[in-house]
């Protein structure tokens, strides 16, 4: 469909489930390899199955303002920063403050890659 529209399109994993130790699980690593194999975009951080998504939504609010240490506040912070680079370029966007507009961000285990 994005290709009939001329359009890039971005897979994202969502409630994919956590990593056990440093190893993806073998479900996680067949869906990664089958979308590589088709050529199509991975997001490089996935959405992990975390209670602190659905307690958020439960008070209406979202994981950076509920729980914002969190690991699903990561994902979401990663996600966005990724997006953000990707969607408007650095001309257009406005400055931000020391850890940018989700918060502190860095590396966390909930990129996907292969184990």
């Amino acid at each position: 469909m994005t290709d009939a529209m001329n359009k890039p399109a971005l897979f994202l994993l969502n409630q994919a489930p956590s990593r056990r130790g440093e190893r993806e699980l073998p479900a996680v690593l067949e869906t990664i390899e089958a979308l590589r194999q088709r050529g199509l975009v991975l997001a490089p951080v996935g959405l992990r199955r975390r209670a602190a998504y659905q307690a958020a939504v439960a008070k209406g609010l979202t994981t950076l303002e509920s729980a914002p240490g969190s690991p699903a506040a990561r994902e979401i912070g990663l996600l966005w920063n990724h997006m953000e680079q990707a969607l408007w370029p650095a001309r257009f966007r406005r400055p931000r403050g020391r850890h940018g507009r989700c918060g502190r961000v860095g590396r966390s285990n909930t990129d996907f890659k292969k184990s």
